[in-house]
């Protein structure tokens, strides 16, 4: 399993070196303004859907973990998923967000939220490592590739899915009016500000590495996911902006 994975790193990697590289301005009043970006406008015709519930993605065994150590396995795939039971909209929606806690164990731990809708297009409502998050914390209507569709969509599941992570789900709001923001637009932004908070992060941590635009630092996740051959995805620690640099996969 882990030469499997580093093969596809190394695929991974050619595939970043081989597109264009370009510097990327970063934006202290974007950032300031984070919930802004990540934030779901709501409506009247927002409807709020109360669902308290935790969701646990660690090992069963602390001795499952230590062993894998010893063993010098890879195990920062070893992805749990669940699927949300709860009560969805029937009609079209014009955006989903969410509200919870997260608590992270380790570098290679997250936890995420996606949105399969009626295509079996999948959408990234919110994901620890898509905002270089860690520790323990709270989000609040917090929206991520969900904040406005350009064209409305029926929801067929949404999944939760992480490793080495516990997450609570408080609520969850879905937009069934149509937005006036673009979403050209609002994902421009939200990739300005999802960089400040990786070069925050690299700088605060003293990294080795520096990031940049690249090939896939753009790409939504299941297109990100779709460079693992359909596999899972790992918390890639913000590698899909590598621009050059040594860059160290956390153990």
């Amino acid at each position: 399993m882990k030469k499997r994975f580093l093969l596809v790193i190394l695929v991974f990697s050619i595939f970043i070196m081989s597109g264009c590289q370009q510097e990327i301005k970063r934006s202290p009043e974007l950032s300031n303004q984070f919930e802004s970006y990540f934030s779901l406008e709501k409506s009247d015709e927002s409807t709020e859907v109360s669902y308290s519930k935790d969701f646990s993605f660690s090992f069963e065994e602390e001795k499952e973990w230590e062993e894998a150590k010893e063993k010098n396995e890879f195990v920062g795939i070893k992805i749990k998923k669940e699927v949300l039971d709860v009560d969805l909209p029937k009609g079209p929606i014009y955006g989903v967000s969410v509200s919870g806690f997260y608590e992270l164990r380790g570098k290679t731990a997250f936890a995420r939220i996606v949105l399969v809708d009626s295509n079996n297009v999948e959408w990234l409502i919110f994901g620890t490592d898509f905002l270089f998050l860690d520790g323990i914390g709270d989000f609040t209507n917090v929206c991520d590739e969900t904040c406005v569709f350009e064209n409305p969509v029926k929801i067929n599941e949404i999944r939760i899915e992480g490793y080495n992570s516990r997450m609570t789900i408080i609520d969850m709001n879905f937009e069934e009016s149509a937005s006036k923001r673009r979403v050209d637009t609002l994902r421009g932004e939200q990739y300005v500000v999802r960089f400040d908070k990786l070069q925050d992060k690299i700088e605060a941590e003293s990294l080795t590495w520096q990031a940049g635009e690249t090939s896939v630092s753009k790409l939504m996740y299941r297109d990100l996911k779709k460079l693992f051959m359909g596999n899972e995805l790992a918390n890639l620690n913000g590698f899909q902006y590598y621009k050059g640099g040594i860059f160290k996969f956390p153990e």
